[in-house]
């Protein structure tokens, strides 16, 4: 079971040609994650040819789903969150990066996105990852969490 799950959505532009490199956000985000002793995952659907597939087969036991989002990004990333509450409906939902930052409101308000993230994602999220670890319920998880953001 992976604690955490970062995903790069695909773009709303089809893509012929994917290399094998994976975001550098997403490694910097969990590098310092799994420096802190989380498990986790990069999913990028810019780079890598079977997303969809592996999107599915890999949140089915994920307790954070964090979004890299920017603007071009946000309708897949919304389709691709829909997908995952069928799937897991526990797992807590992030949005961060650059659309995220500029539209905070915006994104916090969408039924799809348990928690929009401001600027660096790094602490924020295992902040997080913390206060979910230590909460019984979805609800007891949402309640602590407003008071450290």
């Amino acid at each position: 079971m992976k604690d955490i799950l970062l995903v790069n959505p695909k773009f709303n532009i089809s893509k012929d040609n994917y290399d094998s490199s994976i975001s550098v956000g997403l490694l910097c985000l969990g590098s310092y994650l799994a420096a802190k002793g989380c498990s986790v995952k990069i999913i990028d659907g810019a780079r890598q040819k079977n997303y969809d597939e592996i999107l599915l087969q890999s949140t089915k036991d994920v307790k954070i789903i964090g979004f890299s989002v920017m603007t071009t990004q946000v309708a897949e990333a919304l389709i691709d969150a829909e997908k995952i509450r069928k799937i897991n409906s526990d797992a807590i939902i992030v949005f961060g990066g650059l659309h995220p930052t500029l539209f905070s409101e915006e994104t916090a308000a969408h039924k799809l996105v348990d928690i929009a993230v401001h600027g660096e994602g790094e602490k924020t999220l295992f902040e997080i990852f913390n206060v979910l670890q230590n909460s019984q319920s979805k609800d007891e998880f949402k309640n602590k969490l407003s008071y450290i953001l």
